[in-house]
Parts: structure tokens; sequence; C-alpha cells
């Protein structure tokens, strides 16, 4: 069905600054600028991965406290060791987020270098509910920055299977 389609016209659009959230790091939160989970948006450049995260108006504002963050992480071509894509089914747009665990999103898991070189390495997990973005930030990895990264289609079922197997190390 897909041969019968005619062929897209026109100028194609460049992607850029992905949408993801950054769920957690093992780099210790003294080394971060803000707290996790955060909304980022992850862009891809021929040097590194930029990773701009932006929150507004949480709930540290009723008590007082400025809370926002506009900050950008650039973690250097250099500096990324592997990574790994998680392509998980899409979870709906009705979905109620309260009710959207991390076992049901896409992730990218990035394995990068420690600044201080204390640890091999830091890894930090960014998701999304479409596996769109993920595919997307693997074609910018690859296409501006020459990184390839590992890519696994996941379901419930064989998700579960490597969080055991991963548990058992």
């Amino acid at each position: 069905m897909a041969e019968n389609l005619p062929a897209k016209q026109g100028t194609r659009r460049e992607l850029s600054d992905l949408p993801f959230d950054w769920e957690r790091t093992t780099a210790p939160g003294e080394m971060m600028p803000f707290s996790l989970p955060i909304s980022v948006w992850l862009n891809v450049t021929p040097d590194s991965l930029r990773v701009h995260a932006v929150r507004q108006g949480t709930f540290g504002q009723l008590m007082g406290m400025n809370t926002d963050v506009d900050e950008t992480v650039v973690f250097e071509k250099a500096d990324i060791l592997s990574v790994e894509v998680y392509l998980m089914p899409d979870v709906s747009d009705d979905a109620e987020p309260r009710w959207v665990d991390e076992n049901d999103l896409s992730l990218v898991i990035l394995h990068h270098r420690d600044p201080a070189d204390v640890e091999p390495y830091f890894e930090s997990v960014f998701s999304s509910r479409k596996a769109y973005w993920l595919k997307a930030l693997v074609k910018m990895l690859k296409e501006r920055a020459g990184i390839e990264a590992k890519v696994t289609q996941e379901d419930e079922k064989s998700r579960k299977l490597r969080h055991t197997r991963e548990s058992m190390k």
C-alpha cells in the first residue's frame, strides 16, 4: 500500500529541538544545574548533544522559592560513550499522566564520561511517550554527529524480561 503513495514534494523539514523528559542520571546531584525529572529539548550538532531544560511556574514558587529553570547542558561528542534506544508502543494522547509509568515510555539511555574521571561513565535516561522522537534522535545522531545508537524494539513483556535480566547482573 505504501508503495502506491506519491513521493513527497517540496523541501524537507530539518529536525531540531526534540521533546523529551530527562528522567534520571547517575551523576551526583551536585554536578547537575537543576533537579530531575525535567522536560528538555534535545538537539544534535556535529560536535555535541545539547540538552535545553525548561521548567516554569512550579510548586516551589508557591513556597517563595525560585525553581524556574532555563539551562543548557552540553554533552561533547567525545564524551558520549554509547547510546541505547528502547522503543515502546506509543502512549495514547488521552492517557492520564499520573497513570503512565516509565515502563510504558520509549527510552534513550546515554552513557557519558564523568568529567572528573572518578567513575568510568554516568548514565542519563531520557523518555518520550512517542517513539517518533527517539527515531528522529537516532537519525540526527547518525547524520549530524556520526554516532550510532543501538536500537531495540520492546513491548511490555520484553521490557519486563530485560529488567529482570539487568537486575540479576
